[in-house]
């Protein structure tokens, strides 16, 4: 658990833990925050910091979305990976 004030480089530290411990694909990380903002701004520290294209799941709903998070978000990865899956695509043209 990392707390404190505002601006003590709480999400930078997580960004960084994050990126070191995603180097082994073995490891699957859960992080955690009081509020949607907080989540938000967790994502895009750990985009700066692992790549732009770094495995993350949003989970939760997000009262004011931002939509260059959108594609990070549960249901938009679930829509694509269903659309990719041959055999969904099967059942759906039946």
């Amino acid at each position: 658990m990392i707390s404190g004030p505002s601006g003590t480089g709480k999400t930078l530290t997580l960004a960084c833990l994050a990126s070191t411990l995603s180097r082994n694909e073995r490891h699957k990380i859960l992080i955690t925050a009081p509020t949607s903002a907080s989540v938000d701004n967790l994502i895009k520290t750990c985009v700066e910091v692992i790549a732009r294209d770094a495995n993350l799941v949003r989970i939760g709903h997000s009262s004011t979305p931002d939509k260059s998070l959108e594609h990070f978000a549960l249901d938009t990865g679930l829509k694509k990976a269903l659309e990719r899956d041959p055999e969904v695509q099967r059942v759906m043209q039946e």
